[in-house]
């Protein structure tokens, strides 16, 4: 079973590239936390959330050109949050990477609720912006 699971009816947001980017931020942090149920090492865990930061930071970018094409009138408050999930994930991967007691798990639960807290409380505002 998934740790989170992609609920079209939940989390579309309008755009059939973000929706598919989302759904595939999913599949990245179902892998992550299926890699702590079989006790991976820290190393391939570091492996799997360093996929999570890249596919982010690809997608915050496209998203965010995405607003600017649709005149989304909130995309700077957007960009702030993007920026400090940004930082939020920086700080996570160095406590991974420093070894810090619980790191992992922390890492995990942050993933799914900042994945599902962002896509339903703040990406979903701009769907009918697109055109």
């Amino acid at each position: 079973m998934a740790f989170v699971n992609w609920e079209p009816q939940t989390y579309t947001v309008g755009s059939v590239q973000m929706d598919d980017q989302h759904e595939k931020l999913f599949e990245i942090i179902n892998r992550y936390a299926a890699a702590m149920d079989r006790k991976a090492s820290r190393a391939e865990l570091a492996n799997i959330f360093d996929e999570v930061v890249s596919f982010a930071a690809y997608h915050f970018k496209d998203e965010e050109a995405m607003m600017a094409r649709n005149n989304y009138p909130d995309l700077p408050r957007h960009k702030l949050i993007h920026e400090a999930l940004v930082k939020q994930v920086t700080e996570l991967k160095q406590e991974l990477s420093s070894g810090e007691a619980g790191a992992e798990s922390k890492i995990k639960f942050f993933l799914k609720s900042w994945l599902t807290a962002h896509i339903k409380g703040i990406d979903t505002k701009y769907s009918r912006y697109l055109h």
